[in-house]
C-alpha cells in the first residue's frame, strides 16, 4: 500500500473546519464543508480509479483506492502506482493558483 498526501488537491477545506466556532451559522458551515470535502474526495477517487479501470476492487479486479482525512491510500500494482503518481502531478499542475488577498497591491 501507498499513501499520498493529498490536502493540497482538497484545497482549504480540510482546514476550515478546526477554526469554525460552535455557533448555529458555524455549524451549517461545518456540514457544507464536509459536502464540499467529500464531493472533492469523490473526485480524485473518480479519476484514480478512471487509470486502468477493471484493475480496481469496485470493477471486479483487486487494487483498492480509499481517501483518509488528506491522504489517498491505494492498493495496487507498481505499474499503475507509477500512473497514479504521474496523474497526481498533473493534477497538481493543472490546478488553479490561489492568490492570496493580503498580497500587497502596488
Amino acid at each position: 500500500m501507498v499513501v499520498y498526501g493529498i490536502s493540497d488537491l482538497l484545497g482549504d477545506v480540510a482546514d476550515v473546519a478546526p477554526r469554525l466556532g460552535s455557533t448555529p451559522d458555524a455549524a451549517d458551515d461545518r456540514g457544507k464543508d464536509d459536502e464540499l470535502r467529500k464531493d472533492k474526495q469523490q473526485k480524485v477517487l473518480d479519476l484514480i480509479r478512471s487509470i486502468q479501470p477493471d484493475s480496481w476492487e469496485v470493477n471486479g479486479g483487486k487494487g483498492t483506492a480509499k481517501i483518509w482525512d488528506t491522504n489517498l491510500l491505494i492498493y495496487q500494482t507498481y505499474e499503475i502506482q507509477a500512473k497514479i503518481r504521474d496523474k497526481l502531478k498533473q493534477m497538481r499542475q493543472t490546478r488553479p493558483t490561489k492568490i492570496s488577498k493580503d498580497y500587497p497591491k502596488h
